[in-house]
């Protein structure tokens, strides 16, 4: 071996050619972390996008009224009351419910076929609503008459329109949800629970019934399946019918069974497709013989009219 020979040392070529990969490798490494660093800027634009319009479905998802639970023995939105006859079919001078299975969530409700040979009595009505109290007070006995006589049907549609006069407690939805219970539980004493609804109805601009005030209604009337009606009330289980039946009155272009009557407010009533266009007093009172002579206009014959004001309703 000659002293002095470079052995394994690298050439001058050789180390330009190991800078050149050193070089061209860290380019590559380079590179790469550039790609993945896009990716992931890319990626978390894409996720916000995809967040934000999470956000904006769940907001205009939340403002659209979920289908849910709806009540049994209110297929139309209503509930149908009748004269319940004996075995001979004839009236026995009590009302029953006419009764229907509750229609799968998100169902249009089912307009009720309506006797010719009858009066057809339809009452839109509000809980919170003051007016609709002077018209019960005035004229249910009326009704009650003419329906355990065979001679008519009272369909009951409770609305919510007027939570904005309960401070915030959502009083009108509420009872009307309670209404659903009891229809769904006890219909047989609808009209019971409608008319003790009314004898205690609060102020509007007031806070309102809370929950335990509209079951004390419910136990002081006397109603069947007291517990199951309580859970319904407190669980506000028809809350989503609710709010959709009366999304469906009020954007209705004419209301079922009638060629020409749109929703003006409460109470809406409705006889045989023909709206009863009443007035009142100043104190809000219905005149007396104004809704029978109505009912006998329809049936063709003459009623006496009056305008005199009934005395102003008390609880």
């Amino acid at each position: 071996m000659t002293i002095g020979s470079q052995g394994s040392r690298p050439t001058k070529n050789q180390r330009r050619e190991e800078a050149r990969e050193t070089a061209r490798e860290h380019r590559l490494v380079a590179q790469k972390n550039e790609r993945r660093r896009r990716f992931l800027v890319q990626g978390g634009v894409v996720a916000g996008i995809i967040v934000i319009v999470a956000i904006i479905g769940l907001v205009i998802w939340s403002a659209v009224p979920v289908p849910g639970p709806r009540p049994a023995n209110m297929a139309s939105d209503g509930i149908l009351l009748k004269a319940k006859l004996d075995a001979s079919g004839k009236p026995t001078g009590d009302i029953e419910a006419v009764l229907s299975k509750a229609l799968p969530d998100g169902a249009e409700p089912i307009t009720t076929t309506e006797d010719p040979n009858l009066l057809n009595i339809v009452v839109y009505e509000d809980y919170q609503c003051p007016v609709c109290k002077n018209f019960t007070s005035a004229d249910a006995p009326i009704i009650r008459d003419r329906v355990a006589s065979g001679a008519a049907t009272i369909e009951i549609h409770p609305i919510a329109m007027l939570d904005r006069m309960s401070m915030g407690t959502r009083y009108s939805s509420r009872a009307a949800n309670a209404a659903a219970c009891v229809a769904t539980y006890d219909p047989n004493n609808y009209l019971s629970f409608n008319d003790a609804m009314y004898n205690n109805q609060p102020a509007e601009n007031t806070p309102g019934l809370d929950n335990q005030g509209i079951k004390d209604i419910i136990k002081a009337v006397g109603m069947d399946r007291q517990a199951e009606i309580g859970t319904c009330i407190d669980n506000e289980t028809f809350k989503s019918w609710v709010a959709s039946s009366w999304n469906r009155v009020k954007d209705a272009t004419f209301l079922p069974n009638t060629t020409d009557v749109t929703f003006g407010g409460t109470p809406t009533v409705i006889v045989n497709g023909t709206k009863f266009n009443f007035t009142t007093s100043d104190t809000g009172a219905f005149y007396p013989a104004q809704f029978s002579d109505f009912l006998l206009k329809l049936e063709g014959l003459e009623g006496s009219t009056t305008s005199t004001p009934t005395p102003t309703p008390t609880k």
